[in-house]
């Protein structure tokens, strides 16, 4: 049986590892690299979870918010809000794949027109980030658009 790589972060992980392994994307330095994992491990665990948990019953089910998941996403942005307030990205000073996770599943609530105006912090970062990862419109933006108006399609 051949072994495959099926989540998103081992992914990148991976990659950097490999083909980049001096890559800032990915310290090597192990204190760097810990925080890194640790907000690779707040996405998956924590952000996307939630995020998750208001996305999928609205855009494939019709379903109204469920208030306590809907808070439970809150929650998560306000952690968020606090890494950003300590330093320009999630973890650190640069660009690593923290940011290009974290961006990807925020980016979900596109569908649904989310508004992050209540998060100043996140709002800059996720601009910001949007500019600095090559090819984001056409890799993550374009598609998420085609995404969008095709469940409006079905909504209607």
């Amino acid at each position: 049986m051949k072994d495959f790589l099926c989540n998103s972060r081992a992914i990148m992980q991976y990659m950097v590892n490999k083909y980049a392994p001096d890559s800032y994307l990915y310290p090597k330095d192990p204190k760097q690299k810990a925080i890194v994992d640790r907000l690779l491990y707040f996405d998956m665990g924590t952000m996307f979870k939630s995020m998750r948990e208001v996305y999928y019953p609205q855009v494939f089910k019709g379903e109204v918010p469920d208030q306590e998941k809907e808070q439970n996403f809150k929650t998560a942005l306000g952690y968020l809000e606090g890494y950003l307030e300590k330093s320009t990205y999630v973890a650190g000073d640069k660009l690593t794949l923290a940011d290009i996770s974290i961006i990807a599943s925020l980016s979900m609530m596109d569908v649904l027109d989310y508004e992050y105006g209540s998060y100043p912090k996140i709002s800059v970062w996720m601009a910001k980030v949007k500019e600095e990862i090559p090819d984001y419109k056409t890799t993550n933006d374009e598609p998420i658009q085609a995404f969008k108006a095709w469940v409006k399609s079905k909504q209607t």
